[in-house]
């Protein structure tokens, strides 16, 4: 059976919020892990626009922040994808930054 990724978000923050309505949440972003170039270029619409939607399901909730670490690609190691230390800490100055703003 084929899910929707948006509702299925929605649904968990949903319940969440129902345990603790006084609960922060901060949901990351994703950011392509494709390397070849040419490639992310075809898939970054994609990944903008999965962004854009989950962006939008968090607005829907007080308690619930959207982190951009859209820019993490910029930050891993090279044909593993996953952050560098480098990278480890873009992601944790995002989360800083939007807690801050909350």
């Amino acid at each position: 059976m084929a899910t929707n990724t948006m509702s299925d978000i929605d649904e968990c923050l949903n319940f969440i919020a129902s345990l603790n309505d006084k609960m922060e949440i901060y949901v990351l972003s994703v950011y392509s892990m494709i390397e070849q170039k040419t490639l992310r270029t075809i898939a970054s619409p994609l990944y903008s626009l999965y962004n854009q939607e989950l962006q939008k399901v968090c607005a829907k909730y007080d308690h619930v922040h959207y982190v951009d670490i859209s820019k993490t690609r910029k930050f891993v190691a090279p044909q593993d994808n996953h952050p560098t230390f480098t990278g480890q800490q873009h992601i944790a100055k995002q989360i800083i930054k939007t807690m801050q703003q909350n």
